[in-house]
């Protein structure tokens, strides 16, 4: 049975990727923020395994690492995402920035990072980062989150096995 993490599974477009993998015979390991949205969709999906974390937290990528650890992860999803509530740089705060930097760039490196052994188990894994125009450094400013783009090819090179 292929195997799939998905972040910001507790709603929106995360909750209903979640759903329709679910039904095709997938296993799922879901992250998401609250207890209520933890059991919500524990009681939509019972097979699903569900990770109640921030991916902002400080502690999250080695508390994933653990909960995953003899895992095998197909594919990763990085759905859950921040943005602005501003419309442009002029009007939004540093503090505004922060935090969409920190979900959708630290929190997606976070994600591959403490995924990444489980990740290495697959056959062909692969990881998929989400992204609207709205939770896009790119349009709201500087274009940092391009650096996310980079270290996600990065990360997942491998190197050829030796046998």
């Amino acid at each position: 049975m292929p195997s799939i993490l998905i972040t910001g599974a507790g709603k929106g477009l995360g909750n209903e990727l979640a759903k329709i993998f679910s039904s095709n015979g997938w296993q799922l390991y879901l992250v998401v923020r609250t207890i209520e949205s933890a059991k919500n969709i524990s009681q939509e999906i019972e097979t699903a395994k569900v990770f109640i974390s921030d991916i902002t937290s400080e502690d999250y990528e080695s508390q994933l690492q653990k909960w995953l650890e003899g895992d095998t992860i197909d594919v990763v999803i990085n759905n859950a995402g921040a943005g602005s509530k501003e419309p442009d740089i002029h009007s939004a705060t540093a503090e505004q920035l922060k935090t969409v930097f920190d979900t959708n760039c630290i929190g997606v490196f976070s994600t591959i990072k403490g995924a990444y052994s489980s990740l290495q188990k697959a056959e062909n894994g692969l990881v998929i980062n989400i992204s609207s125009r709205r939770g896009s450094l790119s349009m709201q400013s500087s274009g940092a989150a391009k650096v996310v783009v980079a270290l996600t090819h990065t990360v997942l090179v491998r190197p050829p096995k030796t046998y």
